[in-house]
């Protein structure tokens, strides 16, 4: 409970008898009366309750079976519990929310646990020595006695590709994601999973003024709904479509001035300021803006302790910044996650289909070309990107735009040992698996969902939660209302982008409530200057972290490999910002959470 304070700093309890043992920390939200602390135990004492998250609908759950269901308190949690009282596994069916929870039932001696639709919250297990632990962090399941510390090299492998550890996996072998729209029973020391929802990609026929209005009735509602707090509410304001859109909804919805939330860095390629600026002043909104000047050497190792396993999106930099700067003014903020894989907007779902052609076809053009043309090497490297996504498959095309590591650079970097260790493993492959649910599903519509399936819940949504909370502030995301996302897997790919036009629809409901040329500018990640960095102030860390005794003796990368890839950055004729990054975060992960284990995990 020490471990994850930060997501709860204003009440904690626990519950324990003979078979098992449950505590939360409470961040509250609703009902912030003694109420609404947890766990939460059933009128006989047989059923008791720890929840994460929030559920949006509990008034109306409350109305609709006022009759039916005696409830003692103005909170969302009691709701779970009763519904499950009633309803048992189909309590799920009637909760439109955030969350994570675990159920224990004495009476059966049986432990019930879910997690929500998409994945907003987390839900970490293991069964070991016959004993099932969670947790809502990985770190706070390391200090248990009965944990195994065993590294996962598969999870390693599939993490320099994309940036992130995909569920079910963890870093460690044995210990689980729950994935989401999932629950489980663990009975008799046994575990058993189930799917419980899952979006239909069937287009229906809507016009557009049809599709627009439902849009926004569902958007009204979405965002209605997740205004619903006991304490101060605002939004995160970049001054892109979605977080736009959201804002733009909540002043429509809220009735007054609401607060929003920026940040940018000095360097004015990852400055979105303006933009956001001139969002709040379109909706009247009370603004906060602040430009970060950060100390890297402290900042990073900081968000690798909070994230707990490797996780290497820069943008969780900015993103813990932000947070930080918000809290300081209210305890809950909007966000517009989802709506890039909701509504079709990265420039990837604009790629066109192409045939397949061989590896060999690309390599012996690629030499072709080198060996006639006079170039140097980053042109050449230009060249072969251009190549690789222009004649290769969809799904090749597809992980060349998301990997940092493709498949030939780690056979270069790894030692001859963990190359035998990871011999039959390949990410791609593993992608293409992934894309086969969606086979039936057309183009780009199957990368929206791969997206909605994969990258949302493993990589985006991680990055907002643990981001978030550690500086204890709850973020909801209206887009990602399930409403909302089985109407916007209904519609038409014609709907969501249009003659090269991205996020379609979203962009004709903003139409004569921003300019033009706000709403038709290139999209812009939510970047930080990291090229820059590596080549100056984190050059020396790098280089003393990445080449140091401990690291190297790992045996997982080769030193001279290493070595050569940050000169080559250094130099300025090769960008492999990313690829260093995530080796940054990886051997710092190791000195955390390896080197030092779980006597120093307690700050």
């Amino acid at each position: 409970m020490r471990l994850i304070e930060h997501r709860g700093p204003d009440h904690g309890g626990m519950w324990n008898d003979a078979n098992a043992a449950l505590g939360y920390r409470r961040l509250s939200i609703i009902d912030l009366s003694p109420s609404g602390n947890q766990p939460v135990l059933s009128e006989d004492g047989q059923k008791i309750l720890v929840f994460n998250g929030e559920i949006y609908n509990f008034l109306e759950i409350k109305k609709q079976f006022a009759s039916e269901i005696r409830f003692t308190s103005n909170s969302d949690t009691e709701v779970v519990l009763r519904l499950y009282e009633k309803f048992g596994k189909d309590c799920l069916r009637y909760l439109r929310g955030m969350f994570a929870f675990a159920i224990w039932d004495a009476g059966k001696e049986q432990l019930f646990f879910a997690r929500d639709r998409v994945g907003k919250k987390p839900f970490f297990y293991s069964l070991q020595n016959h004993n099932f632990i969670f947790a809502s962090e990985l770190r706070a399941l390391l200090v248990h006695e009965d944990f195994h510390f065993e590294i996962d090299p598969e999870s390693i492998y599939h993490y320099l590709s994309l940036q992130y550890i995909p569920s079910p996996s963890t870093i460690f072998k044995k210990v689980f994601k729950l994935p989401p729209a999932h629950f489980g029973l663990v009975k008799n020391g046994e575990v058993r999973l189930e799917r419980y929802w899952q979006l239909d990609y069937k287009s229906q026929e809507w016009t557009e003024q049809e599709a627009l209005q439902r849009f926004e009735q569902l958007f009204r509602e979405a965002v209605s709904l997740r205004l619903i707090s006991d304490v101060p509410l605002g939004a995160f304001l970049s001054g892109g479509i979605d977080s736009t859109a959201v804002v733009s909804m909540m002043t429509a919805a809220a009735g007054d001035r609401i607060k929003t939330f920026n940040i940018s860095f000095e360097e004015e390629e990852f400055n979105e300021a303006p933009f956001a600026r001139a969002a709040s002043e379109k909706f009247g909104t009370k603004h906060q803006e602040l430009t970060v000047k950060t100390d890297h050497a402290e900042i990073i190792p900081k968000l690798v302790w909070h994230y707990s396993e490797p996780f290497a999106d820069s943008s969780a930099i900015p993103l813990y910044y932000l947070s930080l700067m918000t809290r300081e003014f209210v305890t809950v903020a909007l966000s517009g996650d989802g709506g890039d894989e909701l509504f079709g907007g990265y420039p990837r779902y604009v790629l066109p289909e192409s045939s397949a052609i061989s590896k060999d076809s690309v390599s012996s053009l690629l030499s072709n070309a080198i060996s006639r043309i006079p170039m140097n090497m980053r042109v050449i490297w230009r060249l072969r990107k251009f190549l690789e996504e222009k004649f290769l498959n969809l799904p090749s095309i597809y992980f060349q735009k998301i990997c940092y590591f493709n498949e030939q650079e780690k056979q270069g970097l790894f030692t001859s040992t963990f190359q035998e260790q990871t011999r039959e493993l390949s990410t791609l492959e593993w992608l293409i698996r992934k894309m086969k649910q969606f086979q039936d599903v057309p183009f780009p519509q199957n990368l929206m969902a791969l997206d909605t399936e994969t990258y949302l819940p493993d990589d985006l949504l991680v990055k907002a939660d643990i981001a978030s909370m550690a500086c204890s502030l709850e973020v909801r995301s209206p887009f990602l209302d399930q409403e909302l996302m089985e109407f916007a897997a209904s519609l038409p790919a014609s709907l969501k982008i249009q003659k090269g036009v991205t996020k379609y629809l979203l962009k004709s409901y903003l139409r004569g409530k921003m300019p033009d040329h706000f709403i038709e500018r290139p999209k812009a990640g939510f970047g930080v200057p990291l090229r820059m960095w590596f080549r100056k102030d984190l050059r020396s860390m790098t280089e003393d972290i990445l080449l140091s005794k401990s690291a190297i003796e790992r045996g997982y990368f080769k030193r001279n490999s290493v070595e050569k890839m940050i000169q080559r950055h250094c130099s300025g004729l090769f960008d492999h910002t990313y690829q260093l990054y995530a080796l940054l975060v990886l051997e710092l992960w190791q000195g955390i959470f390896v080197d030092r284990r779980a006597s120093s995990l307690v700050l």
